[in-house]
């Protein structure tokens, strides 16, 4: 290496040890940086706790020179430990054997540094399809591979590729569940490729049509992958009916089903949906398949859900866990909230099968630090959503939101296929008598809006009935605060049109934001947060603006209700009024601004600054305009 090299690595070491962990991370994993930069790194390989570990350089090397079946060589571990080398063949075409004094390890991925061309080949072809490797990096591996052994960086980047496929996820997570200790990092990938491949590459997708279309066709092709673990997969797809092409399913055999709905006997409740809906589809069922269903079917009854720790429950703590770890590293900031609360379901799914799997009898630990991790995160992040997804509120994913959802799923399929249903699953589901679900559930929870379907108007409008209800209700001389209740409780499950929430901001506007309905603050809180929502849904900024003026009212009589914290989601929810972006960026930081001045000592002023910087991490967009506000707070704090 001459003099002029020596600099140019000089240089980009040093900058490289400025820079903050993660960037320097993705740049030294840049192969095309790291020759540009004269750059070599020879990284310690160890095989685990009081076990030996290597130079990469030299185990690399050692295995390069293993040419075929039994043959073996010698290699000394770092710290002098004699060990062994060998190719064993194994069902997946051939692995590097190491061996010490005492123990044995299986290298399961090295074979891509073998000379022997076969070797290579044959065992790709096994191991891509075990994984199930898309198309695109299938032949561009297997060129690399066809050429000549891969180096040592791109024996890495292979081997990552790999782990990077929801199969091997699945047996990661299993592994990491048995361990015991987890920190939220361990639980969900860091990389883009890893939810393409897990919910199919979603992109650009802003509409619930375009996401249909993705995961129906990666439905098609994990089923015609495997009859065994394809569907398995498809079935974490289950966040919304239509995700799932029900077509090539119902070519599966009888002896598929009956498999797939045991397996779902010990899954998350979202993947046990997703398995009766197939069932029920099916006019087949044998008695081995009814009594599959049943089963299944008795775990959504109020009695399964109100046990210490429900599936429902544990699935709603998983989710914010990983929502808040989407939020941290910020991996689909530039997706829309479509496709990451797509990927999220998906990947609760993922974990949650893999922890009821592992038999761990810690559930309300493992739960209550999964929610506790990301709860305030995905709150917020829920709420900031609503500016595109005005429909769906964090709250709707609550244990009970997520089974009355789930339930209310099942009874409309088995209503559609009623008539080929077994008696016993049709009465069990459908049936008068009392503990039949259709008895159990909470229909107006079950029709609201599913975690797809915020950005979707209400298929329906308001009953005329009810439509003349509100308008009379919202015309009187004087107006009872239970026409807002009514308001409220239409707008989430109706299209209660524009005209509704205009009458509402003058009703509120005449009654001089005093609601003395003789409810609690609580009460009263949960009231205007309501009226936020409509002025969402209807995307009416003057009800919004009328909303604000009620939230101040409310905060001079109910200082603790309507406290800086709390009433910071009021004026989030009432800024999805306005679904541009700088518009409610705009309302937003009018509403941090007002709330900062208010706050009245350090205390308050350290909470809700706590929440803003959260809030900026969910969109940094909000820095211009909440900036005034969050520094008064700041000096607030500081003084």
């Amino acid at each position: 290496m001459d003099e002029q090299m020596k600099q140019e690595r000089a240089a980009a070491v040093a900058v490289l040890l400025r820079l903050s962990p993660s960037i320097r991370d993705a740049l030294t994993s840049d192969l095309d940086f790291m020759r540009a930069s004269h750059i070599e790194t020879d990284t310690v390989v160890s095989l685990g706790v009081n076990s030996p570990s290597f130079k990469r350089s030299s185990l690399f090397g050692a295995i390069r020179l293993l040419s075929t079946i039994g043959e073996d060589r010698e290699l000394l571990g770092l710290g002098g430990e004699a060990c062994r080398l060998s190719l064993k063949a194994d069902g997946a075409g051939v692995v590097v054997d190491l061996r010490t004094k005492h123990r044995q390890y299986l290298l399961q991925d090295l074979w891509p540094l073998l000379l022997n061309k076969d070797h290579r080949l044959d065992t790709f072809a096994n191991v891509a399809n075990a994984v199930n490797l898309p198309q695109d990096s299938h032949n561009h591996w297997q060129t690399l591979l066809s050429e000549s052994a891969l180096r040592d960086e791109q024996c890495v980047k292979l081997m990552d590729d790999l782990e990077n496929t929801p199969t091997r996820w699945l047996i990661r997570l299993q592994k990491l569940f048995s361990i015991g200790q987890l920190e939220p990092s361990d639980l969900v990938p860091r990389e883009m490729r890893f939810f393409d491949r897990l919910v199919g590459d979603l992109g650009e997708v802003t509409s619930l049509e375009e996401l249909h279309a993705k995961t129906r066709a990666l439905t098609r092709e994990l089923i015609n992958w495997s009859a065994v673990s394809g569907p398995r997969l498809a079935l974490l797809l289950g966040s919304h009916t239509e995700n799932v092409d029900w077509a090539p399913f119902k070519k599966l055999d009888k002896g598929n089903t009956r498999r797939i709905l045991q397996f779902a006997a010990s899954a998350d409740p979202q993947t046990q949906l997703a398995a009766l809906e197939l069932a029920l589809s099916r006019a087949d069922a044998d008695e081995d398949i009814e009594s599959s269903m049943l089963g299944l079917i008795r775990g959504f009854s109020q009695v399964e859900a109100s046990k210490d720790l429900s599936h429902f429950e544990l699935f709603s703590s998983v989710l914010r866990l990983v929502e808040g770890e989407f939020i941290r590293t910020r991996l689909f900031a530039s997706r829309s909230p479509l496709v990451r609360r797509a990927a999220a379901y998906a990947h609760t799914a993922l974990i949650t099968q893999c922890f009821l799997l592992s038999g761990r009898t810690d559930g309300e630990d493992f739960a209550r630090w999964a929610r506790d991790t990301g709860a305030a995160q995905y709150y917020l992040q829920c709420l900031v959503d609503m500016r595109v997804a005005p429909r769906w509120h964090p709250e709707y994913s609550e244990a009970d939101g997520l089974r009355n959802e789930l339930l209310g799923r099942m009874i409309g399929t088995a209503n559609k296929y009623r008539e080929i249903i077994t008696e016993k699953v049709r009465e069990v589901i459908l049936g008068e008598k009392e503990g039949s679900l259709l008895g159990d559930v909470d229909f107006f929870a079950s029709a609201r809006a599913g975690p797809l379907e915020g950005a979707q108007k209400s298929p329906q409008r308001a009953p005329e009935i009810l439509e003349s209800e509100l308008r009379e209700s919202l015309s009187a001389e004087q107006v009872d605060p239970s026409a807002f209740t009514l308001l409220v409780n239409a707008s989430v499950l109706f299209d209660v049109g524009v005209d509704k929430a205009e009458l509402a901001a003058k009703c509120l506007k005449s009654l001089r934001y005093r609601l003395d309905s003789g409810d609690t603050p609580d009460d009263i809180y949960g009231l205007v947060m309501g009226l936020a929502q409509v002025s969402a849904v209807t995307r009416n900024p003057g009800l919004a603006d009328e909303v604000r003026i009620l939230a101040r009212r409310c905060r001079v009589s109910s200082p603790t209700a309507f406290s800086g914290v709390n009433a910071l989601p009021i004026g989030l929810i009432a800024a999805a009024s306005d679904e541009s972006l700088p518009a409610w960026c705009k309302r937003v930081g009018a509403w941090v601004t007002e709330l900062a001045y208010l706050c009245s000592n350090r205390e308050e002023a350290a909470s809700l600054l706590a929440s803003l910087n959260q809030l900026m991490h969910c969109s940094s967009e909000l820095w211009t305009t909440c900036g005034r506000g969050i520094t008064a707070l700041r000096a607030l704090e500081e003084h």
